[in-house]
């Protein structure tokens, strides 16, 4: 199962991956004022998506050489050595989650998030609440 950081899902299921796409929105929430801050972020962001792309080219040809080096690139990544306290912070929680974040290296046919199911879910979520409604 692959779902956000949501804490219900913990040590329920043997295998829990973390969506990729909702760790990356912690840092987009990030609102520095400083332009070198501004720019550590930007730059940071830009090497996250960078990343995920190439964890979608591992899912379409997984090999053991290609996963150690997506495992030691997440480790150069989230070092959290930048400029930027608030962004440093940030990115040691997230290389807290790495088994979770990088489950897709164990199992490449696991999608990396779960934006699928969540749109799924919410359509269903305003359809009950319309239905709630109209019986109103």
């Amino acid at each position: 199962m692959i779902c956000d950081d949501a804490p219900q899902f913990k040590g329920i299921l043997e295998f829990l991956g973390l969506c990729l796409i909702h760790e990356e929105r912690h840092y987009k929430k990030l609102t520095p004022s400083h332009p070198d801050f501004i720019k550590a972020v930007a730059d940071f962001r830009e090497t996250f998506w960078k990343y995920y792309e190439k964890l979608k080219l591992y899912k379409i040809n997984p090999n053991d050489k290609k996963k150690k080096e997506l495992s030691d690139e997440f480790d150069l990544i989230f070092l959290g050595k930048t400029c930027y306290f608030a962004l440093n912070q940030l990115m040691e929680k997230t290389r807290a989650k790495k088994d979770e974040l990088l489950l897709v290296l164990e199992f490449p046919t696991i999608p990396l998030h779960n934006n699928t199911s969540e749109l799924a879910m919410r359509e269903k979520v305003i359809q009950e609440k319309s239905e709630d409604i109209l019986e109103a």
